[in-house]
């Protein structure tokens, strides 16, 4: 990850608090789909939970990536907490289907210049 956000195929932010990093944000756009951006990983230390860090960052980075039609991430199906935070932040379920190791996963997208109907459509013919 640290070269790709060296030579800027990957973009990330990065929260401190007391000069300490305690979350951040990776994304791309996205390899295959056109006109859509990836989030990679957001991670916020438990330390900080509840004081918004995980919102205020993945606001920039969406901001960042403004200009192009939609937001696409992944999760374990079994993660409710991060299920309900991206639901909460205006990300929604498009299929659930096993993209790496045989385990469920959801994939959810978030349009920025799309319709859902548009930007589900894309992900399911890009999954298909």
């Amino acid at each position: 990850v640290r070269s790709e956000l060296i030579d800027g195929r990957k973009r990330g932010i990065f929260s401190t608090s007391n000069e300490v990093v305690v979350g951040d944000v990776i994304y791309q756009k996205h390899k295959t789909i056109p006109g859509f951006a990836e989030l990679k990983n957001l991670r916020v230390d438990d330390r900080v939970e509840g004081r918004k860090f995980a919102e205020f960052m993945l606001r920039q980075a969406e901001f960042d990536m403004c200009g192009f039609d939609a937001f696409v991430v992944d999760a374990r199906a079994n993660q409710k907490r991060v299920i309900d935070f991206l639901n909460s932040q205006g990300y929604s379920p498009v299929v659930q289907t096993r993209l790496y190791d045989g385990s469920p996963d959801l994939v959810l997208v978030k349009p920025l210049g799309v319709s859902l109907e548009e930007a589900s459509n894309r992900v399911l013919d890009y999954l298909s």
